[in-house]
């Protein structure tokens, strides 16, 4: 269980925040969802501890890094500024709970993971 713990604990740390590279936050966003629900949907199918530890750090390494740009775009275009206000074609909030409920989604599986590993 420590072991569980401190993975997930250093995979949020070990993840540096990115700069924005330009490309579109839009599209750099969708991506990153695609890889995050494929990672999740792949989930299904492990078997071994291991495997599933290694995809639940990908899962987590995804939010955070999905989060991280969210956040920076944010800052980058300004706080508060309404989807249709912004430059790029991005619902902030909408990304922002899409991502929320990924996490949901993820600590679910890191607590079938645990109480398995028990």
């Amino acid at each position: 269980m420590h072991t569980i713990i401190g993975l997930v604990l250093a995979s949020l740390l070990a993840t540096t925040a990115l700069a924005h590279s330009g490309a579109d936050p839009a599209r750099e966003l969708a991506k990153k969802r695609s890889y995050l629900l494929q990672y999740q949907a792949d989930y299904l199918a492990l078997t071994s501890t291991s495997e599933k530890l290694s995809s639940l750090n990908n899962q987590l390494t995804t939010l955070h890094s999905t989060l991280l740009l969210l956040r920076n775009t944010l800052a980058k275009d300004g706080l508060a500024i309404p989807s249709n206000s912004s430059r790029y074609d991005v619902d902030y909030m909408e990304v922002m709970t899409d991502s929320l409920e990924d996490m949901g989604t993820t600590l679910q599986q890191l607590e079938a993971a645990i109480d398995a590993a028990e």
